[in-house]
């Protein structure tokens, strides 16, 4: 009985800060599995065929963004993703098992296949940044004039690192083209976001909490 409940006290205590670790355990891909989300940087929406299902994204901000998929047995395989959204275009992905991986969608049919760090704190927040612009190296600023918390962050890649939970204002910019400034509010210890550095057509970010789509048997 006992241990019965300290299992329960341990469910219910990761419950809600730990919510999205949860969906991907709960219950487990089988091995060789991984997963992929997708998001839009182009200035329509759009709309993508993976194998076992389609996404299809706004062109707002969060809109923009999918959660994560589980791909089954990938391992040695190539998975092809049909997109349309400013024309039709294929994206061919080799992805390893137990990898995140973000598909971005950029203009003109092109995109980018990013490996997301994975990393669960539970003490901290996972904050990541991507730069889905052309601008060749972006940054993330505490303020107009405070510290880098990203820089040196290529076109069409992404950087991530753990961050305490608290409240501030981030600036994303690039070549002096800068963002609104954003708020981080309401970041919970042992979630994970992503900020968005888009260019659309004036320079925008945006911040999103990673989901993953719970998989079924």
């Amino acid at each position: 009985m006992r241990e019965g409940i300290l299992a329960l006290l341990t469910v219910l205590a990761i419950s809600g800060t730990a919510h999205a670790q949860a969906l991907l355990y709960d219950p487990e891909p089988p091995k060789g599995s991984a997963y992929i989300r997708i998001a839009n940087a182009t200035s329509v929406p759009a709309h993508a065929e993976l194998p076992g299902g389609v996404v299809d994204l706004g062109a707002g901000t969060a809109d923009r963004i999918g959660s994560y998929q589980v791909m089954e047995n990938v391992a040695g395989q190539h998975i092809s993703v049909e997109i349309r959204a400013e024309g039709e275009a294929r994206a061919d992905l080799v992805l390893a098992p137990g990898s995140f991986t973000t598909l971005l969608l950029l203009p003109g049919g092109r995109s980018a296949a990013m490996v997301d760090e994975t990393q669960f704190n539970q003490i901290r927040a996972k904050l990541s940044f991507y730069n889905a612009t052309d601008c060749k190296v972006a940054k993330l600023t505490l303020g107009t004039n405070g510290p880098a918390i990203f820089e040196g962050v290529t076109a069409g890649t992404t950087r991530m690192r753990a961050v305490n939970p608290v409240e501030a204002q981030v600036i994303a910019s690039c070549d002096g083209n800068n963002a609104a400034e954003l708020a981080l509010n309401g970041l919970e210890a042992g979630a994970r976001y992503s900020i968005w550095y888009l260019a659309s057509p004036k320079p925008i970010a945006f911040l999103t909490r990673d989901t993953t789509q719970a998989w079924k048997p």
